[in-house]
C-alpha cells in the first residue's frame, strides 16, 4: 500500500502547495489529480482492511481542494465511491 499513500501525498501536494503558490491551474491538471484519486479509490475497495486508516486523510484532500473547474464536486463523487460498508471484512455465510 506504499504507492496509495505516494499517490494520496502527490494529490495534496498538487492540490495544496501548487494551488497556494501558482493559483488557478489548467482543467487537465485537475483531471490529472482526479485521476490518481479515483485510482486511489479503487485500490483501496480492493483491499478494504486499509479503509480506515486512508479515509480522514481522503476526506482532508477533498475538504481542502478547490472549487475551480469543479474539481471538489469531481473529488466528492469519487470519494462516495470508496465502500466504507463493513461487509466486505465479514465472512459470507
Amino acid at each position: 500500500m506504499k504507492i496509495l499513500l505516494k499517490e494520496l501525498v502527490l494529490i495534496k501536494a498538487g492540490i495544496g502547495r501548487l494551488l497556494d503558490k501558482f493559483g488557478d491551474l489548467y482543467e487537465s491538471f485537475y483531471a490529472s489529480m482526479e485521476s490518481v484519486f479515483e485510482n486511489a479509490v479503487k485500490m483501496l475497495n480492493a483491499n478494504p482492511e486499509f479503509i480506515s486508516a486512508y479515509r480522514k486523510r481522503m476526506i482532508s484532500i477533498v475538504d481542502s481542494s478547490t472549487d475551480g473547474w469543479g474539481h471538489k464536486d469531481s473529488l466528492s463523487d469519487i470519494l462516495e465511491k470508496l465502500d466504507t460498508t463493513e461487509q466486505k471484512n465479514e465472512p459470507k455465510k
